[in-house]
């Protein structure tokens, strides 16, 4: 009788539903802008993903078991989704990062030859190794892998082009790729300009030919220029910024220098994050 009581019971009691919570798994907790990724549980129904409206582009908030989020209009960072089925709750963690290959180029030599290169700051959350390969179009390549930093992420590059190539245009590519593959590119043109010219040679004798140095720039990058002694005396210095210094050869007192070997320092002035340009110049006083 008391088998018979319990059966019935059961049979028509309303029944109890205990919650219990799942697990929701994703096809990749690490993906990257752009990409899509899979949520699904193992509750065959629909759940609700609330706060996913805005976060997560065009998505709606009911979602069903198994579901593709399009990971576009949203800004990198770690995401909790959260969900429930109404009897039980489950939630997942996914970190959305990007990378990114936007550089600028600057002079860092007054002929043009040595550049520097620069990337943008790099978005958080870094997931190291971030690896910037840059490839300077002349069969060069630097590979500069950051394997941790708690600054600011990005890549600063020197490189100096051949000093015969002048008036040349070199296609420069970085690639920057972080540890979960998240990759972008970019290619700049560069075009070497040999902005300053001075003789090697100079022959300050009077006879008409070639009897002064003469250094000059393209027109628009001013310098000061200063002439050493091989013992490191000053023996002429520019008067003022220009684009072009006339040396005759003479000391401030008006008396011709020795024959030798002179150096000289070409200072840019309208533009100070340039490297100075240093150069000899040999003086035959006495033609021979």
């Amino acid at each position: 009788m008391i088998r018979i009581l319990i059966i019935i019971l059961a049979l028509f009691l309303p029944q109890i539903i205990i919650g219990q919570d799942f697990t929701i798994t994703t096809t990749n907790n690490q993906p990257c802008v752009g990409e899509t990724i899979t949520l699904s549980h193992t509750e065959n129904c629909d759940w609700t993903v609330p706060g996913t409206d805005g976060e997560f582009f065009d998505q709606p908030d009911n979602l069903s078991g198994v579901s593709s989020i399009l990971l576009t209009g949203i800004e990198p960072g770690e995401y909790t989704i959260d969900a429930t089925t109404g009897a039980g709750n489950g939630s997942v963690v996914i970190t959305v990062s990007t990378v990114s290959a936007n550089f600028e180029i600057s002079q860092a030599g007054i002929n043009g030859y040595k550049i520097q290169v620069s990337s943008d700051i790099q978005n958080t959350p870094y997931l190291f190794p971030i690896t910037f390969s840059w490839d300077f179009g002349d069969g060069t390549t630097i590979e500069d892998i950051i394997e941790n930093n708690n600054n600011e992420v990005r890549s600063f590059q020197s490189y100096t082009y051949d000093s015969q190539t002048q008036d040349s245009i070199f296609d420069i590519t970085l690639t920057v790729t972080n540890n979960v593959g998240c990759s972008a590119s970019l290619t700049q043109a560069d075009t070497i300009h040999k902005i300053f010219k001075a003789p090697n040679v100079f022959t300050p004798n009077g006879d008409g030919v070639n009897d002064f140095f003469t250094a000059q720039t393209d027109g628009q990058t001013e310098f000061d220029m200063y002439v050493y002694s091989r013992w490191g005396n000053v023996v002429y210095e520019s008067e003022k910024p220009t684009t072009r210094v006339v040396w005759d050869g003479r000391l401030k007192d008006g008396k011709k220098v020795s024959s030798g070997i002179y150096y000289y320092v070409i200072i840019p002035r309208n533009a100070p994050d340039t490297e100075k340009l240093t150069g000899f110049v040999h003086v035959f006083v006495d033609k021979e």
